[in-house]
């Protein structure tokens, strides 16, 4: 369970002090420091929200200690939550004028928030050189952008990978899959597979058909993409083609089945693949830690990231970023103090080698690189970064930002494929339905 932040006693001290130096200025009438603050300095309070469970709250904190040592000047109040819990108080704190100054966000999200006007433009910040970027590639740069404006500084890029089951593959033979393959490779690799796979395994889970974010992958390989200026950015006809796809994939026992679907457990240590139950799977590239952290101890095996298959009109890659944004509800003398925390989040190789690229790989090239050589990074990260790399180098990914509206669409996508699964309706009634209510829900 995630501990509620408490006051620290540090900062308590750090206040005091402050309170105290400017009761001795008002006094003494020195002018060694002004009303604002010791030695010219003004003081700022900025509170900063994030989510995540106790580890990543562990560097956060010492992330924060690092910058208040190096900037005691400002003192940074933190807010930790779980996921879901975070976005749910922020968008009720926004819609309240009382957000923190600095909360976390991501790509999928930020468009939300922007149409609101709960963000404020970061490029002033980043033309008066406050906020640096040049080390951040432009592609990860546009994930933070919406509608040409700056929302969100990346901190943490991530992508959709897949994860398989490298011990289960050299038991049964079975060649592991390249970066360069096919959907229609991909597709025969788990057909070869499936009658290999000792029992109770399936090849791949077929909450994968009813995913959205997996679906763009294909969609982008076939010319196509989730979204595009006009709203919808595929049709009726390729979801057709992939729903039909999955359901001969329950109907010939490659995937898992619908029952199978619906027991599973939502988190990453209970993946399918994490637990034995499939083969191959996609997931986000930074659950790919967390789901070899259980899979190795429990003997389930050693899981192995590939790159996602390459289709007719290129790789289908995305890339997303969670990152900091400023909210409007910030005070305006307080901008410039959390401009300066978004930066040292972003650049300070000290900082970056606390977080370890927790939440994503670091957006900044350099100290991405550095986290690769170095000989402690743990070897599942350097995995992540290396494909990063990769996609980057050879299959120039596109930055994925949700416009609002976007997680009702993945949720009528997600109700469409399993009205197929559960033969309630065709792949071609399905994908007509999905794309007439997307449309009216974007």
């Amino acid at each position: 369970m995630m501990k509620t932040r408490k006051p620290r006693t540090k900062r308590a001290v750090l206040a005091a002090a402050v309170t105290m130096s400017l009761l001795l200025a008002a006094c003494s009438g020195d002018g060694g420091s002004d009303a604002n603050g010791t030695d010219g300095q003004s003081q700022s309070e900025i509170r900063f929200s994030w989510w995540g469970s106790g580890h990543r709250h562990e560097k956060t904190e010492a992330v924060i200690d690092l910058f208040m040592a190096e900037h005691p000047e400002i003192s940074v109040i933190g807010e930790p939550s779980e996921y879901g819990n975070h976005f749910e108080r922020l968008t009720v704190q926004s819609a309240a004028g009382g957000a923190p100054c600095v909360p976390q966000q991501q790509s999928s999200r930020i468009g939300e928030y922007a149409e609101r006007g709960h963000l404020i433009d970061l490029q002033p910040f980043i033309d008066d050189g406050t906020i640096d970027v040049s080390g951040v590639p432009e592609t990860v740069l546009d994930s933070g952008t919406y509608e040409n404006t700056r929302y969100m500084i990346p901190t943490g890029i991530f992508f959709e990978a897949g994860v398989y089951n490298q011990t289960v593959l050299e038991e049964i033979g079975l060649e592991a899959p390249v970066d360069s393959w096919t959907w229609d490779e991909w597709e025969e690799w788990l057909r070869s597979a499936a009658p290999l796979l000792p029992g109770g395994m399936a090849a791949t889970d077929l909450a994968l058909g009813g995913s959205l974010v997996f679906f763009g992958a294909y969609a982008l390989g076939h010319g196509q993409a989730l979204y595009d200026s006009d709203g919808l950015g595929f049709d009726a006809e390729l979801v057709e083609e992939w729903l039909a796809m999955w359901q001969s994939f329950v109907q010939d026992g490659i995937s898992t089945t619908p029952e199978q679907m619906a027991a599973r457990g939502v988190s990453h240590v209970e993946n399918p693949v994490t637990v034995g139950q499939v083969l191959w799977t996609a997931a986000a590239d930074n659950a790919f830690q967390q789901m070899n952290a259980v899979s190795v101890p429990s003997g389930v095996g050693t899981l192995m990231i590939v790159k996602l298959p390459n289709g007719p009109a290129g790789g289908g890659d995305t890339v997303g970023a969670n990152g900091l944004s400023i909210s409007s509800s910030c005070p305006e003398q307080d901008r410039a103090a959390a401009a300066t925390f978004l930066d040292f989040f972003l650049n300070n190789p000290e900082a970056a080698a606390i977080y370890a690229s927790d939440n994503g790989t670091v957006s900044n090239d350099e100290l991405r690189q550095a986290q690769i050589d170095d000989p402690e990074t743990n070897p599942d990260i350097v995995q992540q970064m290396e494909m990063l790399d990769l996609v980057f180098a050879e299959y120039d990914p596109v930055s994925y930002v949700a416009p609002p509206g976007a997680t009702e669409v993945a949720d009528i996508f997600r109700r469409g494929a399993e009205a197929v699964w559960l033969g309630q309706s065709t792949p071609a009634e399905a994908a007509q339905m999905i794309v007439e209510q997307a449309e009216l829900a974007l």
